[in-house]
């Protein structure tokens, strides 16, 4: 079964709300400082006593953090947390406790890298330094592992998502702060430099950010200018820092982000509008954003115009990029196309106060017979809809506009 649905006005115009909308999103993912958080997993000592805990490796820096290792029974330092980290490698790592400098854990383990994953333990020795000092060192216990049996397993590393770049339209921002990785349990913090006026940095994100979006840069832009600011992200364990450049520009496409419905197999064409384009919009270009495309049969020309026979239904969401060779912004387009509709204008003869009035809606596309049903909006006081689309009665209310939306299903 199909559906459409049409708003109706009588007299002589159609209502359409128009939204100017800062449509803001992350064109291109950028992956940060590559922190892994890595834990250990089935170590255990020849005697018994195990090792726990967990730590932090940057691949990209060569550099070790948080690190929380504890062993327990065997020795006089079972229960001691390593925390301090002495030397490390992508696949060697000493540890030993602040307090007791003389013992030490080293782990060889398979090469760490930014990817995360599960790497062999190879061997483990808790060592501590001889009477003539930390040259040599006696052997307290140690661990030589088969393959597969004590590793180190990561989550995925924690990364930031979202374009630290970008020129976007005064009025309503709605632009998510993407995170991957980590905890799964993001927060962001402003730590330098100014958002732009009007411009918040929010939690209580908008219902249709996605679950690794939990906070967001809200609020209405209202100042043109370039605005430098540093955002941490942190899940818990590991920080991140990542410089933003965004400028506020007044350039705007002025069509709503909804627009005109189309049908397929009926000529479709839709011009889209510059706002405050420079040099009078001699310059304005249009072109898809990169992995956009447009519903099967549309093009769009570089002066803007959507035309074309759409081929199949469905509902279409896609990007589009303008230029006034000053600035490039992007926004994000909704079309429906639907392969039923209801024929005709969409504006109705008019009617008189208290005279029979009857005007009969007619389907066509899809798989007939059609059935009428009114979705929205109200019909003028003493007329009404019936299943086969006659609209009849006697208007009995006020003068004035009515706007109501008809639904169409077919078979």
């Amino acid at each position: 079964m199909l559906w459409f649905t049409y708003s109706f006005l009588f007299l002589l115009r159609r209502f359409r709300a128009l939204t100017l909308l800062a449509a803001l999103a992350a064109l291109a993912p950028l992956v940060s400082a590559a922190q892994v958080k890595w834990t250990l997993h089935s170590v255990t000592f020849a005697d018994g006593g195990t090792a726990t805990g967990s730590f932090v490796y940057d691949a990209d820096s060569n550099t070790y953090s948080s690190v929380n290792i504890t062993t327990t029974s065997g020795t006089a330092f079972a229960g001691a947390a390593y925390t301090q980290v002495t030397a490390g490698t992508s696949s060697t790592l000493v540890v030993t406790p602040p307090t007791l400098n003389s013992v030490f854990l080293t782990f060889v383990f398979s090469p760490l890298t930014d990817a995360g994953g599960t790497a062999d333990i190879v061997a483990l020795v808790e060592s501590q330094c001889t009477s003539g000092g930390c040259g040599t060192s006696n052997t307290l216990r140690s661990v030589t592992t088969s393959i597969g049996t004590a590793t180190l397993v990561s989550g995925q590393p924690l990364s930031n998502a979202t374009n630290p770049n970008g020129t976007f339209s005064m009025g309503t921002w709605e632009f998510p702060l993407s995170a991957s990785g980590g905890s799964g349990t993001y927060t962001w913090t402003l730590t330098s430099g100014s958002l732009p006026p009007g411009i918040a940095l929010r939690a209580d994100v908008p219902f249709f950010f996605q679950s690794n979006q939990q906070a967001g840069l809200l609020g209405v832009a209202t100042t043109t200018g370039t605005y430098n600011f540093t955002l941490q992200l942190s899940d818990g364990t590991t920080n991140q820092s990542q410089s933003f450049s965004l400028k506020v520009t007044a350039l705007n496409i002025q069509d709503p982000d909804e627009l005109l419905d189309a049908f397929t197999g009926s000529p479709y064409s839709y011009s889209l509008q510059a706002l405050n384009a420079a040099n009078n919009g001699v310059n304005v270009s249009y072109s898809l954003a990169n992995s956009s495309s447009l519903p099967a049969g549309l093009t769009l020309s570089t002066a803007g115009v959507i035309s074309g026979t759409p081929t199949a239904a469905g509902q279409f969401n896609f990007g589009i990029l303008m230029t006034d060779g000053v600035d490039t912004i992007f926004r994000n387009f909704n079309l429906n196309v639907s392969a039923v509709q209801i024929s005709g204008s969409q504006r109705l003869p008019n009617a008189t106060q208290n005279q029979p009035y009857s005007q009969t809606l007619a389907g066509s596309g899809g798989t007939g017979p059609y059935t009428f049903f009114q979705s929205g909006g109200g019909l003028p006081p003493g007329l009404s809809l019936n299943n086969s689309g006659t609209i009849s009665g006697a208007v009995n209310g006020g003068a004035g506009n009515y706007t109501f939306q008809v639904t169409v299903n077919d078979s």
